[in-house]
């Protein structure tokens, strides 16, 4: 029998500030569903990463910032 071992995702930490309202809304929700607001914060980073990847709004950004930065 073979195995595969997975390797563990690596984290890396950075600050992050939210707007009050932003920050009450993720305390909320953390609360109501027993999530870490980590997890919330990973799970709609990804998420809308993802939406600009799918998107193509990456490339447009990439082009804009081409010309501009």
């Amino acid at each position: 029998m073979t195995y595969t071992i997975n390797p563990q995702p690596t984290y890396r930490q950075f600050p992050i500030r939210l707007e009050s309202a932003l920050a009450d809304a993720l305390d909320r929700y953390s609360a109501a569903t027993n999530i870490p607001k980590t997890t919330i914060s990973r799970i709609a980073l990804t998420k809308f990463l993802n939406e600009l990847e799918n998107s193509g709004a990456r490339a447009i950004i990439q082009k804009v910032c081409k010309v501009k930065c």
